[in-house]
């Protein structure tokens, strides 16, 4: 089922951040990538909070590397507008929108 695949997918993301912790490699691009990928397949899953905690701890990496206002840090703001319109956050969203608008 597409539920199991994308559980399946999540253990190994879980799995891949503990390796990059370990070799102190997730403050990366790839590290942030990674991070993404837990976030959208925890609000596949249906774990919002979840999903806007992975999306926080990817976009702080972007902050931290300088390449926030980029392409693939676009695509994260609208993940995390995504993911707080779903919650309901409408006001939460359209600032992530209008983030993301901007680059």
């Amino acid at each position: 089922s597409e539920q199991g695949q994308v559980s399946a997918a999540l253990q190994l993301y879980m799995e891949a951040r503990a390796i990059r912790e370990f070799t102190d490699t997730l403050q990366s691009m790839e590290g942030a990538m990674l991070m993404r990928n837990v976030g959208v397949a925890r609000q596949l899953n249906g774990d919002l909070q979840g999903a806007e905690d992975a999306l926080e701890e990817a976009k702080a990496t972007y902050e931290y590397l300088g390449t926030l206002a980029t392409p693939a840090g676009a695509l994260l703001l609208t993940g995390m507008g995504n993911v707080r319109r779903e919650r309901g956050d409408l006001a939460g969203a359209l600032t992530q929108y209008t983030h993301a608008q901007r680059i």
